[in-house]
C-alpha cells in the first residue's frame, strides 16, 4: 500500500502520477468534499461528502441529477456512470459516483457548489484557507490531470482523505 500526506498547496508533477494529482488537488481545492476514490477497474470518481443531521435526500439528489443531463447534454457530452449515494454510516455520507472519461472541473465545481447551497451547515468541512492564487493552480491541476486521465484511464485505484489538515493517499 503507497501512503503520501500532502500539508502544503503545491506539488510537483515528478512528485504525483495524474491519479494522486487529481485527487489531492481535489481535496486542496473543495473542504467540502470529504475523501474521494478513483477505481481504476471501473474508471470512475466516488467524491464523498461528509454530513451531520438530516437534509432533503430525494430533493438533492434530482437537483443534481437535472444539473448534469442538462450541462452534458450543453457540452454534448455522452455520460457513462452517473450516481448519487446515501449511505449511512457513522456519519452520513453522499457518494457522487461519476465517470472519468467524461467528468470535467465545470460539472464538478457546478456539483459541490449545488452541494454546498442546498445543505450548507449540514456538510462537515475541514477549515482551510487557500489563497486565491492557491485555487486557481489548484484548479488547473484539476483541469489538467482530468485530461490526462481522459487520454489514458486510471493507473490504479486511489483513495485519498483528509487527516488533521492534511491530505493523505492511499493506493495499491
Amino acid at each position: 500500500m503507497i501512503s503520501q500526506s500532502i500539508t502544503g498547496t503545491s506539488f510537483g508533477t515528478q512528485f504525483a502520477s495524474f491519479g494522486t494529482g487529481l485527487l489531492i488537488a481535489i481535496l486542496l481545492r473543495y473542504p467540502e468534499i470529504g475523501s474521494i476514490n478513483c477505481n481504476q477497474g471501473e474508471q470512475v470518481l466516488n467524491i464523498k461528502f461528509l454530513l451531520k443531521g438530516s437534509y432533503p435526500y430525494e430533493k438533492l439528489r434530482e437537483t443534481l441529477m437535472d444539473a448534469w443531463a442538462v450541462f452534458n447534454q450543453m457540452e454534448r457530452r455522452e455520460v457513462k456512470v452517473c450516481r448519487i449515494d446515501r449511505r449511512m454510516e457513522e456519519v452520513e455520507t453522499l457518494v457522487l459516483t461519476r465517470d472519468l472519461a467524461s467528468l470535467t472541473f465545470d460539472e464538478m465545481n457546478l456539483s459541490v457548489q449545488i452541494i454546498k447551497s442546498t445543505l450548507g451547515k449540514q456538510l462537515i468541512i475541514e477549515e482551510q484557507v487557500l489563497g486565491e492564487e492557491d485555487k486557481v493552480f489548484q484548479e488547473d491541476m484539476i483541469v489538467q490531470s482530468l485530461a490526462a486521465m481522459r487520454a489514458r484511464g486510471a493507473e490504479n485505484s486511489l483513495t485519498a482523505l483528509r487527516d488533521g489538515g492534511r491530505v493523505l493517499v492511499f493506493g495499491n
